[in-house]
């Protein structure tokens, strides 16, 4: 992750194939960001959510689910 001014980006490389979505949740469970998955590599811009912790979850075929926390200081 990275911040440039008011920008809040994610960057997630090297993405295996079979994955077909991204959900990013607050700590209440609310989805504050879902996109589909395509290519290997994933920019996520989170510059509307708050200060806090999130979990990212990339989900692929058959429910297969990978999961990260990510913290966000404004």
């Amino acid at each position: 992750a990275y911040s440039y001014g008011s920008d809040i980006n994610v960057i997630i490389k090297d993405l295996s194939t079979g994955l077909n979505t991204v959900n990013v949740f607050d700590l209440d469970g609310r989805v504050v960001y879902t996109s589909g998955v395509s290519g290997s590599n994933l920019s996520i811009n989170l510059n509307q959510v708050a200060t806090g912790l999130y979990t990212i979850q990339l989900t692929g075929a058959e429910n297969v689910q990978y999961t990260k926390k990510l913290y966000i200081q404004n």
